[in-house]
C-alpha cells in the first residue's frame, strides 16, 4: 500500500501486540500483478493469502507482523515476504522454497520498492553506536535475501547537520513509476521530500559481494568490514530460526497454487546451506540469542563497519513544516503517492486533526537529469506547488484509487465513511458523491471494492462488490476513451470519464450497450445541451462545468474526428461490425447536428435520414470536406485503381504527436498503411514482405479479420510466398503462412542460439581471469555456487532429463528407426539382407560351391573341406555383424539379453546340409569367434539405452563365464555402458581369471572411461599388467593377452594426458622381454600394444613441438635418459628413443630382438605426431625403396603409413599417388624383390582409407578397385611351394586385405555395389590350394598357349591337377581314413593356417561391416584426433597367422557418428523416401563442391557442409545455409533429421506438377534418340560382323553380364602370362547358382566352350 501508519504508533503497537490505532489499510495488501490479496488479522499474528476470493494459505506466528506483501527482489522475483521485528520470512512462489533473513537489529517499519525492501531500524540501538554510524545505517535495503544488506545514501553535496536520528520514513517509492521519498523529522515537525534514485545492481558485481562465507574460515584473515553486518545476520539466524514459532495452517485450501506447498515437514532452504557453509571452526563466537544489550561491545564492533553497497540515493528537493498545533493533534499521518504523466504528488492526510495537503512537483526530464538537480536538488520553484484538498465538506478518510487508466486519483470518504467520491488533485476535479453499502471500505479500484466485515482481532473475513467508478470493459469503448485521452488535455479527459461514470450509474440502459450510450450521452450534451433527450441536469456537476468552460466549439470537432478515426480502425476488423454500425449512426447524428457537409452523412450510410434544420448547431467548424476513408486510401495505391492516390489522415496528425500514438490508438490502421507503402518499394522480395509483416507484428489472426478487399490480395500474395520461400530467418514470423518445415528449422536454430549463449555465459563464468584479460579473478556469488551444486546432483540431472527428453530425437538412432530407415536406403535391391545373411553367425549359411566331381566320395570330401574353411569365416563374422547391426537395439531393463551361439552348419547348392563339429576346429579360433560374436552383441545396444548397468549385466550373464561374455562386456564398454560398473561386479568377472572375460572387461571399462585417469581403474589395470607393478612384486602369472589388453586399456584411460611416469614405463617395455611361465618372451603383439598405448597417452602431443629438430640427437648410441624434461609436448628423449628403434640397422641380431619393437615404435610416433606435419619426424620414418636389405618388408607399409599420417595434407586420392615413384622398383615376375613395393603401396592405401573415410569419393573408389582387380587373381594363389613365391603371395594377400578395408572405409555406410562385388567374391569363393578356382580345362589352356612348344607339357586329360607338388594329393582325392593327414604327414589344419584364411575373413568381414556401417546410417568421423587414432588401431594390418590384437578390430565404434539424413513430413512426422536434394561441401578454402543426393542417405562430413537445399516440384523449397553463426554440426546435434513439407496437388496450379504422361513422353524421346545414335555407330563399326544377334542386341542396348564380365576383362591378360596350369576357372568364379537372384550360366558357358 502507498500509505502507512505513524512510526510511533506502529512501534507502540508492536510492543503491546495490539494494532488498534493503525489504519484499516494497514491490514490489507493488494498486489497489482494479480498474485493475490493478503490480510493481517488476529492481533497481527496471522497472515492469510487469498486468490480469487479463496483462501490459499494461512500463516500463524507468535509475534506481531510489521509488513506482509509480494516482492520482486533484484535477483529473484515472485516472493512473499512477511516481516517481523527481528526476522523476515521469504517464500519463493515459483518453486515453493523458502528462506529466513534474520536482522542483527530491530526494525520499526518496512517499505517495498522496485528491487526489494527498505527497513527502518529502531532507535533503541542508538546507545550502542556513534551518531554518525546510526545516521548512515538508519535505513537499510534488502535487495537479495541471500546477499549482504545495502543502505540508503544522501547526495554528497547536501549536508544534514542534524543527522537522521530523529527521522522517520513515511513514504518510499513502491515502483519505478514513483520517485519521491518522504521523511518526517519528529523534533522539528518537518516533512522532507527527496528525489529517489534506485541504483542498478550489476549481477556480476553483486555476486562478488556474496563471497563473505569463503573469507570467514581463517582467523588470520583480515575481515572485510563491508561484510560483518551480514555475518551477524547469519549467526543470529541460527538461533532465531529455532526459537521462533512458525507454523502453517495446512487446513486451508490448496488447489489454487500448486507451486507453493510448504508442508508440515520443514523444507530445506537455501539459508540452511549458507549457514552450514559459513559455520567453520574459526567463526566469531558471539552469542546473539540473548538480549542485544548483553553483548554491547561485540555488537558495536560489528555494527561499526560499513554495509556492503549503496542501493539507493536520495536528493533533497524541499521541506514543509507542519503547523505546531496540528502536529500535536496528529495521530496517524498518511501519505499517498500519485502520478500523472510528468507530475507526481504526495497527499498528506490525518483524519484525527483533519489535516490535509497535496505536494505536487513537475518532473520535467531536462530538470531531473541536470547535474544541479542530481547534486543539490536545485529546481525552479514554480515546478513545486502545495495545495489543499478542494472539497466542500470535511474528509473522513482517503484511499488510493487503483487503476492503470484513471491514474493520479484519490478516493475521498465523507459522512463517517458512508459516502465516497473520486478526486484528482492534479486537475482539481471530483465526481459526485455516491453512497457506500458499508463504512468498512478497505480497497477500491475500477474493477472492484473490498469491504471488511470482521473483527480483525479475532477472525478474518471480507466481501467484494463491483466498483461504483468503473472503466469501460468493451474494447471499442476503451479505444474511444484512449483516443479522447490523447486528443484532449488531461483535465478534459478526467472530466469526461468522471461524467461517464456518473451517467452510467444513473441510467438503466441495456447492459451490452450501456458503455456506448453513456459516451454518446456526454458528447451529445456537449453538442446540444438543450436537447430533449438529455434527462439529467449536468450543469450542477463540477466536471460538466469544467467541460463547458473549455470551449466545446473547438473541443467537440476534434473528439468527433478522433471517433471517426476509431471507426476506421474498427472497420479493418470484420469482428467489430456492430461497433462500426453504432459509431456510424452516432457520427451521422453528430455531424448532422453540427452542420458538417453532406459527404459525411453519405459516408456513414444514412443519407436518406434527415434532421430538423432548427436543431442544427452552426457554431461547430468542420475540419475536412469529406471524411477520410482507410479503404479508399488503400484502394487508390493498387495497380488497377482508377482513383488518384488518396492520403489518409492518421491519428497522430490529429493528436499532434509522433507515430507511436498511432500504434497505441489505431494500431491496425498504422500497420496496414505501412504494409501497403513498403510493398511498393523497389527492393521488394518475398523475404522482405515477411520481414515487414514481422516488424509490423501482423499475424495470422490479424489477416483473417481484415475485410475481404484487404484480406484477399494479401492472402494471395502470402500463398505465392508460401510456395517460394526457402531460406531460414529466425527473425521472421511464420504464422502468416503454412510452412511447418521452416518453422521447425527456425525452432532448432533458436534453440541452438540459446544453448550457445548459455554455454558462453558458463564459459565466461569459469574462464580464468588471465584469459579474460583482467587483473584479478572474479568472485563467485553464493547463488552461483549453490546453483552449481544443485545442478551437479544426480537427482537434478535425472529430473532435468525427464522433462527435456524428446521422444522423436531420442529415438532417431535407435533400433526400430534404424531398421526402418535401412529398408528405405536400400529399397532398390536386397543387398543389405544379403550381407546380413553372410555375416549372421548364429544361423546356417548357404555356401557358394560348384564342383564337377561326379564321385560321391570325392564330392563329400570336398564339401567337408569347404565347410571347414567357411567355419573360419563364421568365427570372424561377428566383426562385420557388429558394424552392420550397430546401435539397432534398446533393451528394456527387465529384458534378459539373449545369447546367440556360433552355428557351423552349412547348406550347399544341391540342398545337402553339412555340420562341422567344434572339436574339429582350432580351439583358440573358436574362442575368438565367441569373443567377436559377444562384441557384436554388445555393440547392437545403443548408447542411448538406459538402465544398462552392472545389475542388468549380471542379470543377463551366463552361469559359466565364457569368451562371448568377455566380448559382450567389451561391446558395452565401447558404447560407454561400463563407466559406472560397481567394484563387486568387477571383482566377480576378474577373479575367475578367464582371459577373454578379463580382456573384454579391462578394455571395455577403459573405453567407457577414456581420458578420465580414474585412479581405481588404474589400480585394476596395474594389477593385470606386470609392467606397472612395483619392483619385487610376486609373479601373478597373468596371461599374455590380458597384459596386452591392459597396456591398451592404460592408453585409453590416460588418453592425451601426456602422463610422464606412465609414458616412461611404456617406453621401457618396448625393448624388454615379458616373463610368461617363467620364460622370457619377445612378443611382437605385446610390443605393438605398448606402442599403441604410448601413442594414445601422447596423442597429438608432437604439435606442441612443431617442427622441432631432433637431428642433433639422432645418431647418439646411448639409451634415452628418462629424467624430467619440459612438460609441454612429448618427451624429447622418448621421441629420440623411438626414432632409434625405427632407424637403426643392426648387422647382428641382438638378444632382445629389436625387429619386434619397430612396429610398436612406428605406431607410437604415428600417434604422437598425428597430423602435425612435422617434417623432420616424417622424413626420418619414411622408407627408401633402394635400401631394403636389412628391413623387414612389412615395415615399409607401417613406415609409409606413418609418414602420411603425420603429413596429413599430402595424402592424395588417385592412382598416381599410390604408385608415385614405384615404377623403377617393380620386377615383372612374382618375386620377393617386389615385396617392398607391395607393402609401400599398402601403406599409402591405408593412409587414403583413413584420410578419406566416409567421403564416398568415387574417384578414390575406382582407383582402389582398379588396383584391387589387378592383384585379385593372385589372392592365396597356390602356385609353387618355393619360399620366395610363397612370401610374395603373402605380400599380395596383405595388400588385397588392406585394399578391401581401405576402399570400404572410403565408401563407409554407402553399400556401394562395386565394392560389394569384390568383397562378396572374397567372402564366398573358396581360394587356396583346396579350391577348384585354379583348375581350368585343357581346351582353354590350349587357347592361351602362345608358343606351340608348350603344348607338350599340358596334360591332355579332362582337368589338370592344381597341386604344385606332383608327389602330393589334393584333399579332394583323399580317402575317408586319410582326410586328416596328407602323404608327407602334414596336418590339414596346418595347411589351412599357412594359407591364413582367418586373416582373409577378418579383413573381408570388417570391410563388409564398414560398407554397411550402422545399416547404412553411420559414418566414420575423422575431424578429431581421437577418432583418427581409433581408426588407425582398428585398421592395423596384423594379417599374420596369429592375427594379434584382434580385440582392437572393434575400436571403430569410438569413431562413428550418425550421419544419415532422414527427411520427415513436417506435419505428420512420417519418413519420406527418395527425396532429391543438393548439398554444398567445402573442399578447400577457395572451392566448394555441390553434390546431388537422394535421401535417406549419408551426408558428407557435417563440419564441411556449406548449405543444404531441397528444390523439387513435389516439395516446398527449403534452403539452409551454414556459416560461423550456424554450423551444420550444431544444427544436426540432435540427429540428422530434416523436416520438409510436401505440396498438395489439390488447389495448386497444374503447371507446377508435370503429368506422368508428359514424363513418359520425355523418356520415350530420350530412348529413341539413343537408339538412333547407336544405330549410326553400329553402321560405322565392323566389330559386330562376326557376332551373334544376341551379342549385338546386348551391346546395342549397353547391357552386359555384370556377374561374369567384370573380372573376365581384368584377368585375361594376367592369366595368359602366368603358369599355364594355374588359371582362374571362371565357371567357379562367376556362377551365382547358390544365390537365387542370378541364373546359373554354367551350362551356357560349357556349351560355348564346347562350341555346341
Amino acid at each position: 500500500m502507498n500509505d502507512c501508519p505513524s512510526p510511533e504508533i506502529i512501534d507502540a503497537a508492536r510492543e503491546s501486540c495490539g494494532i488498534s490505532h493503525a489504519t484499516e489499510e494497514d491490514y490489507f495488501q493488494w498486489d497489482p500483478q494479480g498474485r493475490g490479496d493478503l490480510w493481517i488479522c488476529n492481533q497481527r499474528r496471522t497472515v492469510e493469502w487469498f486468490v480469487g476470493g479463496q483462501s490459499i494459505r494461512k500463516f500463524s506466528y507468535d509475534q506481531s507482523v510489521i509488513k506482509a506483501g509480494f516482492v520482486n527482489f533484484a535477483t529473484v522475483s515472485n516472493c512473499l515476504v512477511i516481516i517481523f521485528k527481528d526476522v523476515a520470512y521469504v517464500y519463493y512462489l515459483s518453486n515453493g522454497d523458502s528462506t529466513t533473513v534474520c536482522f542483527p537489529f530491530n526494525i520499526s517499519n518496512a517499505f517495498w520498492y522496485s528491487q526489494g525492501v527498505v527497513l527502518e531500524r529502531q532507535s533503541c540501538l542508538a546507545r550502542l553506536e556513534s551518531p554518525e554510524m546510526e545516521a548512515q545505517h538508519k535505513f537499510i535495503t534488502l535487495s537479495d535475501p541471500m546477499a549482504p544488506f545495502g543502505f540508503i545514501t544522501f547526495s554528497a553535496q547536501q549536508k544534514n547537520d542534524d543527522g537522521l536520528r530523529n527521522f522517520r520514513m513515511l513514504m518510499f517509492p513502491k515502483d519505478e513509476d514513483h520517485n519521491i521519498t518522504v521523511l518526517y523529522d519528529v523534533h522539528q515537525l518537518k516533512l522532507h521530500f527527496y528525489y529517489t534514485t534506485v541504483l542498478d545492481i550489476d549481477p556480476e558485481i553483486e555476486s562478488g559481494k556474496k563471497d563473505y562465507i569463503a573469507n570467514s574460515g581463517s582467523p588470520t584473515n583480515v575481515v572485510d568490514p563491508s561484510k560483518n553486518l551480514r555475518k551477524i545476520s547469519i549467526l543470529n539466524r541460527r538461533v532465531n530460526s529455532t526459537t521462533t514459532a512458525h507454523e502453517i495452517n495446512d487446513s486451508a485450501q490448496t488447489d489454487g497454487i500448486n507451486a507453493f506447498q510448504p508442508g508440515a515437514k520443514p523444507t530445506r532452504s537455501m539459508s540452511a546451506t549458507v549457514d552450514r557453509m559459513s559455520g567453520s571452526s574459526t567463526s566469531p563466537t558471539v552469542d546473539f540469542s540473548a538480549n542485544p544489550i548483553q553483548q554491547p561491545q561485540q555488537q558495536s564492533d560489528f555494527l561499526s563497519q560499513t554495509i556492503s553497497s549503496k542501493n539507493v540515493q536520495l536528493t533533497k528537493i524541499s521541506s514543509m513544516t507542519l503547523p505546531h498545533q496540528s502536529a500535536q493533534e496528529i495521530e496517524i499521518l498518511q501519505c499517498v503517492a500519485l502520478r500523472l504523466q510528468d507530475q507526481e504528488a504526495i497527499t498528506i492526510f490525518d483524519g484525527a486533526s483533519n489535516f490535509s495537503k497535496v505536494w505536487i512537483i513537475d518532473l520535467i526530464p531536462d530538470v531531473i537529469n541536470s547535474i544541479s538537480f542530481r547534486l543539490y536538488g536545485n529546481s525552479p520553484q514554480e515546478l513545486i506547488r502545495l495545495s489543499n484538498l478542494d472539497t466542500q465538506q470535511p474528509v473522513d478518510d482517503i484511499l488510493p484509487f487503483c487503476s492503470t487508466k484513471i491514474t493520479g486519483t484519490l478516493a475521498l470518504m465523507f459522512d463517517n465513511r458512508k459516502k465516497i467520491c473520486l478526486y484528482n488533485p492534479f486537475v482539481e476535479l471530483e465526481t459526485p458523491q455516491l453512497e457506500l453499502p458499508s463504512e468498512n471500505l478497505c480497497f477500491i479500484s475500477d474493477e472492484k471494492m473490498i469491504f471488511k466485515d470482521f473483527d480483525l482481532s479475532t477472525k478474518c473475513g471480507h466481501y467484494e462488490a463491483r466498483s461504483d467508478f468503473p472503466y469501460p470493459h468493451k474494447s471499442s469503448i476503451k479505444l474511444c476513451f484512449e483516443a479522447i485521452k490523447w486528443i484532449c488535455p488531461p483535465g478534459v479527459f478526467y472530466a469526461i470519464i468522471f461524467l461517464w461514470q456518473f451517467v452510467v450509474s444513473n441510467h438503466d440502459w441495456p447492459r451490452q450497450d450501456r458503455e456506448f450510450l453513456g459516451l454518446k450521452y456526454i458528447i451529445s450534451s456537449l453538442i446540444s445541451p438543450a436537447d430533449e433527450r438529455i434527462t439529467i441536469n449536468l450543469s450542477q456537476i463540477n466536471a460538466f462545468r469544467y467541460l463547458t468552460s473549455a470551449d466545446p466549439s473547438c473541443l467537440v470537432p476534434k473528439i468527433i474526428m478522433g471517433l471517426h478515426l476509431v471507426r476506421e480502425e474498427l472497420a479493418l476488423n470484420i469482428l467489430a461490425k456492430k461497433d462500426v454500425q453504432q459509431l456510424g449512426d452516432f457520427l451521422f447524428f453528430a455531424t448532422s447536428k453540427m452542420g458538417w457537409p453532406a459527404e459525411w452523412r453519405l459516408y456513414y450510410g444514412n443519407g436518406s435520414m434527415e434532421l430538423d434544420s432548427n436543431l442544427i448547431v452552426e457554431s461547430f467548424a468542420h475540419p475536412l470536406d469529406e471524411p477520410p476513408s482507410i479503404l479508399k486510401s488503400l484502394y487508390s495505391v493498387t495497380e488497377n485503381s482508377q482513383l488518384p492516390t488518396t492520403p489518409f489522415i492518421c491519428f497522430s496528425r490529429l493528436a499532434e504527436r509522433d507515430s507511436q500514438v498511432d500504434q497505441l490508438v489505431t494500431p491496425k490502421t498504422f500497420k496496414t498503411l505501412r504494409l501497403y507503402e513498403l510493398t511498393r518499394a523497389s527492393n521488394y522480395t518475398d523475404e522482405y514482405l515477411m520481414e515487414i509483416l514481422t516488424k509490423l507484428q501482423i499475424d495470422k489472426e490479424d489477416i483473417e479479420t481484415y475485410p475481404l478487399g484487404v484480406m484477399t490480395p494479401l492472402r494471395k500474395i502470402l500463398g505465392l510466398i508460401e510456395q517460394r520461400l526457402s531460406r531460414i530467418n529466425v527473425n521472421l514470423d511464420m504464422s502468416t503462412i503454412s510452412r511447418p518445415d521452416i518453422e521447425r528449422c527456425m525452432a532448432m536454430v533458436k534453440q541452438i542460439d540459446k544453448d550457445i549463449e548459455s554455454s558462453h555465459r558458463r564459459f565466461q563464468a569459469f574462464k580464468p581471469y588471465y584469459i579474460k584479460g583482467e587483473s584479478k579473478p572474479e568472485s563467485k556469488g553464493i547463488y552461483t555456487i549453490l546453483t552449481d551444486v544443485i545442478k551437479s546432483t544426480r537427482q537434478f540431472t535425472l529430473e532435468k532429463t525427464s522433462f527435456t527428453d524428446n521422444n522423436h530425437m531420442d529415438d532417431f538412432d535407435e533400433g526400430s528407426t534404424l531398421k526402418r530407415n535401412a529398408g528405405m536406403i536400400f529399397s532398390e535391391d536386397h543387398r543389405l539382407n544379403y550381407v546380413l545373411s553372410l555375416l549372421t553367425y548364429y544361423r546356417p549359411h548357404k555356401v557358394h560351391f560348384i564342383s564337377k566331381e561326379s564321385n560321391y566320395r570325392k564330392l563329400l570330401n570336398q564339401k567337408k573341406m569347404v565347410a571347414k574353411i567357411m567355419s573360419i569365416r563364421t568365427c570372424t563374422s561377428g566383426i562385420g555383424f557388429g558394424a552392420v547391426a550397430y546401435a539397432t537395439e534398446k533393451p528394456l531393463v527387465t529384458q534378459k539379453w539373449s545369447r546367440q551361439q556360433l552355428n557351423f552348419s552349412y547348406i550347399f547348392p544341391d540342398g545337402s546340409k553339412l555340420s562341422v563339429q567344434a572339436s574339429d576346429l582350432n580351439t583358440e579360433m573358436i574362442e575368438w569367434g565367441d569373443f567377436h560374436s559377444g562384441v557384436s552383441s554388445g555393440l547392437r545396444i545403443s548408447k542411448k539405452a538406459k538402465g544398462i548397468n552392472g545389475s542388468w549385466i549380471a542379470f543377463s550373464r551366463p552361469k559359466i563365464l565364457d569368451a562371448q561374455l568377455g566380448g559382450f562386456l567389451l561391446g558395452l564398454g565401447l558404447n560407454g555402458h561400463l563407466s559406472g560398473l560397481e567394484e563387486w561386479h568387477v571383482y566377480n568377472y576378474l577373479s575367475p581369471k578367464k582371459s577373454p572375460v578379463s580382456i573384454g572387461l579391462l578394455l571395455g571399462m577403459s573405453a567407457s572411461m577414456r581420458g578420465t585417469m580414474d585412479l581405481k581403474l588404474t589400480k585394476v589395470l596395474s594389477v593385470h599388467t606386470v609392467a606397472f607393478l612395483p619392483p619385487g612384486s610376486s609373479d601373478l602369472n597373468i596371461n599374455l593377452r590380458v597384459q596386452t589388453a591392459g597396456l591398451i586399456g592404460m592408453g585409453l584411460l590416460y588418453l592425451k594426458s601426456q602422463h610422464r611416469r606412465i609414458t616412461d614405463v611404456l617406453f621401457s617395455q618396448l625393448p624388454t622381454f615379458i616373463m610368461i611361465n617363467e620364460e622370457p618372451v619377445s612378443d611382437e603383439g605385446y610390443r605393438l600394444a605398448t606402442g599403441i598405448a604410448l601413442g594414445l597417452i601422447n596423442l597429438g602431443a608432437g604439435k606442441s613441438n612443431g617442427d622441432l629438430d631432433f637431428s642433433g640427437h639422432a645418431d647418439r648410441d646411448d639409451a634415452p635418459d628418462f629424467s624430467s624434461s619440459n612438460a609441454t609436448g612429448p618427451d624429447e628423449r622418448v621421441v629420440i628413443g623411438l626414432l632409434q628403434f625405427v632407424r637403426e640397422n643392426r648387422d647382428v641380431e641382438e638378444s632382445w630382438i629389436p625387429e619386434n619393437s619397430q612396429t610398436g615404435a612406428i605406431i607410437a610416433l604415428m600417434l604422437i605426431f598425428l597430423k602435425t606435419h612435422n617434417r623432420y619426424i616424417s622424413n626420418s620414418i619414411k622408407p627408401k625403396l633402394d635400401q631394403t636389405s636389412n628391413i623387414r618388408p612389412e615395415l615399409f607399409m607401417y613406415r609409409e603409413w606413418a609418414y602420411y599420417m603425420i603429413m596429413w595434407d599430402e595424402i592424395g586420392r588417385d592412382l598416381s599417388f599410390m604408385l608415385d615413384g614405384l615404377g623403377k622398383c617393380v620386377e615383372p615376375e612374382i618375386t620377393t624383390d617386389n615385396l617392398a613395393t607391395y607393402y609401400t603401396i599398402a601403406g599409402r592405401i591405408l593412409a587414403i582409407g583413413i584420410r578419406h573415410a566416409s567421403t564416398g569419393d568415387r574417384v578414390i573408389r575406382d582407383s582402389l578397385l582398379l588396383l584391387m582387380d589387378k592383384f585379385l587373381p593372385f589372392y592365396q594363389y597356390p602356385g609353387t611351394e618355393r619360399l620366395d613365391f610363397r612370401l610374395s603371395i603373402d605380400g599380395i594377400n596383405t595388400l588385397i586385405n588392406v585394399l578391401s578395408v581401405s576402399v570400404s572405409m572410403v565408401m563407409c555406410g554407402t553399400g556401394d555395389l562395386s565394392v560389394m562385388r569384390r568383397l562378396r567374391y572374397l567372402e564366398e569363393v573358396t581360394t587356396g590350394r583346396f579350391s577348384d578356382l585354379f583348375k581350368t580345362s585343357a581346351i582353354r589352356l590350349k587357347r592361351r598357349i602362345i608358343d606351340p612348344s608348350e603344348a607338350e607339357d599340358l596334360q591332355v586329360e579332362g582337368e589338370a591337377d592344381i597341386s604344385g607338388d606332383t608327389g602330393s594329393q589334393s584333399e579332394n582325392e583323399l580317402n575317408e581314413g586319410e582326410q586328416e593327414t596328407i602323404a608327407d604327414g602334414t596336418q590339414l589344419s596346418d595347411l589351412l593356417n599357412e594359407e591364413n584364411h582367418f586373416a582373409k575373413f577378418l579383413a573381408t568381414n570388417l570391410s563388409l561391416g564398414f560398407l554397411f556401417l550402422g545399416s547404412g546410417q553411420y559414418a566414420l568421423k575423422t575431424s578429431e584426433l581421437e577418432c583418427i587414432a581409433h581408426l588407425i588401431i582398428t585398421a592395423l594390418p596384423t594379417y599374420t597367422s596369429k592375427c594379434p590384437l584382434q580385440e582392437t578390430k572393434h575400436f571403430w565404434s569410438m569413431a562413428v557418428e550418425p550421419r544419415c539424413l532422414v527427411i520427415r513430413d513436417a506435419s505428420t512426422e512420417k519418413i519420406i523416401n527418395n527425396v532429391p536434394f543438393e548439398v554444398t561441401v567445402k573442399v578447400n578454402d577457395s572451392f566448394d563442391e555441390t553434390r546431388s543426393l537422394v535421401a535417406p542417405c549419408l551426408l558428407p562430413d557435417i563440419r564441411k557442409l556449406r548449405s543444404l537445399r531441397i528444390n523439387n516440384a513435389e516439395y516446398f523449397p527449403l534452403e539452409i545455409k551454414f556459416d560461423n553463426n550456424l554450423s551444420a554440426a550444431d544444427f544436426f546435434q540432435n540427429g540428422t533429421i530434416l523436416y520438409i513439407q510436401p505440396k498438395k496437388h489439390n488447389g495448386l496450379p497444374t503447371e507446377s506438377f508435370p503429368s506422368r504422361s508428359h514424363q513418359a513422353k520425355q523418356i520415350e524421346r530420350a530412348l529413341k534418340a539413343r537408339m538412333e545414335a547407336l544405330d549410326k555407330d553400329l553402321e560405322r563399326d565392323e566389330l559386330f560382323l562376326d557376332g551373334s544377334s544376341t551379342d549385338r542386341l546386348i551391346d546395342r542396348w549397353g547391357f552386359e553380364d555384370t556377374t561374369m564380365a567384370e573380372l573376365r576383362t581384368m584377368t585375361t591378360e594376367s592369366l595368359s602370362t602366368e603358369h599355364g596350369i594355374y588359371g582362374y576357372d571362371l565357371d567357379m568364379l562367376c556362377s551365382d547358382v547358390n544365390n537365387g537372384d542370378v541364373g546359373d550360366y554354367q551350362l551356357e558357358i560349357w556349351r560355348k566352350k564346347q562350341k555346341i
